[in-house]
Order: structure tokens, then C-alpha cells, then sequence
């Protein structure tokens, strides 16, 4: 989905949004405003940068997203219907009784690496995809990349900040990671 128009990223970041409420809505729960702040990153991540075949979710070659901001569930499965891999009435099943579509999300959605929500969880979880990563593409000569989306305010800003500086200085380790992924949404105060 490859997306140069900012009118058109613009609209794809809000239809997001839409997404994520309607979800939220209909499920009488959830976290929207988690899910608001990080729709435009989220769109320039899927409409430019990540690779990845929503029908083959086992490709060695797609890359990774981790929601490190795992409350934003929302997001996420806008993210996935916008991407072709649910519809919209699975997206209305948000935290409905045997629906795959938990309040955070989880390995039940081939989509899904691993289970996330409590902020910063996932960001050792993606330098270790991001080292996995690095050895398989010598193994087998993939190339995948991972991408987090971080919701950080605080100490934890600053911890993640100086986190992902210390990985952009470890040589020939963690460029997928560090150079094309790690996105952080700071929360307003």
C-alpha cells in the first residue's frame, strides 16, 4: 500500500481514527484516545514502510509490528482491517465474548508477535525480534524489519529515549530496529 499523496495519507490516518472509535463504541470499552494520538504515525508506517503479506501472516519476509502500546488495540485492528486482513464486522466484535479481537492484543491474531499493554513492554520484546531478525536474514537471507509503536510520557520517555540511542550506537546490531522502526507517540500533557 504504497501512499505519497499527504492528502491521501491524511485521509488514511483519519478513517484509522473512525475505525478505532467505531470499535471502541461498539464495545462499550476500550482506550479511543490511546488509539487517536498514534493513528497518523500508524498510517505513514502502513502506507510507506511496512512490508508485510496479511494473507501469508508466516512469511519469513514480513517485518514486524510490535504495539508496545498495547491499549491502543483499536488502532491496531483498524490497522488491520484498512490492511484487508479482518473486515468490518469482525472490527465491530471489539472485546465481544469469544471474538479475537481482545482489549490488547494477542498471539490469537496471526498477526500478532506477542501479547503487549503495559507501556514498555514491548520494546525488549522487539529488540529481540529485531535481533532474531538480524540472524535469520544471514540464515536464510530475509529481511525483515521491526517496527514498534511506543506510548511513553515521563521517566519512561526518557528511559525509552536514551534506550533506543544506546541500540543506534551498537554497530551492525540493530539497524532494522533503531533507523526504520522505533516510533514513539508522547502522550500531551
Amino acid at each position: 500500500m504504497a501512499v505519497d499523496d499527504p492528502h491521501r495519507l491524511g485521509e488514511l490516518a483519519a478513517q484509522l481514527r473512525v475505525d478505532a472509535v467505531r470499535a471502541s463504541a461498539a464495545a462499550g470499552s476500550g482506550h479511543p484516545t490511546s488509539s487517536l494520538s498514534a493513528a497518523d504515525l500508524i498510517a505513514v508506517l502502513l502506507a510507506r514502510h511496512l512490508r508485510y503479506d496479511v494473507h501469508h501472516p508466516g512469511n519469513p519476509g514480513n517485518d514486524h509490528l510490535v504495539f508496545s502500546k498495547g491499549h491502543a488495540s483499536p488502532l491496531l485492528y483498524a490497522t488491520l482491517k484498512a490492511a484487508g486482513a479482518i473486515g468490518d464486522a469482525e472490527l465491530l466484535t471489539f472485546r465481544a465474548r469469544h471474538s479475537r479481537l481482545e482489549g490488547h492484543p494477542t498471539p490469537r491474531l496471526p498477526w500478532v508477535d506477542v501479547a503487549t499493554g503495559s507501556l514498555g513492554f514491548g520494546l525488549p520484546v522487539g529488540v529481540g525480534l529485531a535481533l532474531t531478525g538480524r540472524r535469520l536474514d544471514r540464515l536464510i537471507g530475509a529481511d525483515d524489519v521491526v517496527s514498534m509503536a511506543l506510548a511513553v510520557a515521563g521517566a519512561a520517555r526518557r528511559r525509552a529515549e536514551e534506550l533506543v540511542r544506546h541500540w543506534a550506537a551498537w554497530p551492525g546490531r540493530l539497524e532494522s530496529l533503531v533507523h526504520r522502526g522505533a516510533m514513539m507517540d508522547v502522550p500531551r500533557t
